[in-house]
């Protein structure tokens, strides 16, 4: 996999990134949306009933009753399984920008260490944006762009829920806009190109086979949708903050303790210790991706 340059882009660069990246770790991306997308799409499939075709016997109201407790049954499955999604591919996409990519234990193990903060985010992030969706949509949009990053910042930077709500908030000031049109983009115009596939499903007889075709060709796209916000968060950190510059800082602090080494070794015709971490130190210490880099080596 290939790893991401970290520098400022303008919008169309951005929304190239978040493409590029999402497609080059597409195959564990769809993999996690089908584990957590394909729960719902049974539950629905097998409590939806036959509806009819249009222009036949108006439905009775125990087929509406039915499909609004298929439709709630599948929605409380995937709102369960939601924050997990969010976490590993957040841990998926991270080492894009950071090189150091983690074995699924690994990427597993800190999802469900930090499963209850992911839900309640989400679970304040739906409600918020919900019921800002009631009132002619635009509260709902601006709530999405202030909190698109949230769950990027809670995992890495390790930071609570309500302390991550703000902070997605504080990154993501003065740049909304071009948020909203990469939120458009994964969101909207990419799931639309899968429009013709979901129209084919709906010749298929069972109600089952149609929610499930349906269903998965737009995990193929919600893979885009769950690694834009990582793109766009590693953005953030370095139009604001900077990100770039302190890794050259730590990459020249890095070489200059490594010449105080060898300018230190005792012999000519004897190695200077290496580094803590890197190619004669051996393996890197383990460090939370969204530190950005590798800390510089004690002299």
């Amino acid at each position: 996999m290939r790893r991401t340059e970290l520098r400022e882009r303008d919008l169309g660069e951005l929304i190239g990134a978040c493409l590029s990246v999402a497609a080059d770790r597409f195959g564990p991306l769809l993999l996690v949306g089908f584990a957590c997308y394909l729960p719902m799409l049974l539950v629905q499939g097998l409590l939806m009933p036959d509806i009819p075709t249009f222009g036949a016997t108006p439905p009775s109201f125990e087929m509406i009753a039915q499909v609004y407790v298929a439709a709630g049954a599948g929605l409380l499955i995937y709102a369960v399984l939601y924050p997990l999604e969010l976490g590993l591919a957040t841990w998926i996409v991270a080492p894009a920008f950071t090189g150091r990519a983690l074995p699924w234990r690994e990427v597993v193990r800190r999802t469900v260490r930090r499963y209850p903060a992911l839900l309640m985010l989400s679970v304040a992030v739906g409600t918020l944006e919900g019921v800002g969706y009631l009132f002619c949509l635009v509260p709902g949009v601006v709530l999405a762009t202030w909190f698109y990053v949230a769950s990027v910042a809670l995992l890495l930077e390790d930071r609570g829920w309500l302390d991550a709500l703000q902070r997605s908030r504080e990154l993501t000031e003065g740049h909304r806009v071009w948020i909203f049109v990469v939120w458009i983009v994964v969101r909207m115009l990419l799931p639309m190109t899968g429009a013709p596939a979901a129209l084919f499903a709906q010749v298929i007889p069972s109600t089952l086979g149609q929610t499930l075709i349906g269903g998965l060709v737009q995990v193929v796209f919600v893979t885009f949708a769950l690694a834009a916000p990582v793109v766009v968060y590693y953005h953030l950190r370095v139009v604001k903050e900077s990100l770039d510059l302190k890794i050259l800082a730590r990459l020249v602090d890095q070489i200059g303790a490594e010449a105080a080494a060898q300018g230190a070794a005792p012999g000519a015709g004897e190695r200077a210790p290496g580094p803590a971490w890197g190619p004669a130190g051996g393996a890197p210490p383990r460090e939370e991706p969204g530190a950005g880099a590798p800390p510089a080596a004690a002299p």
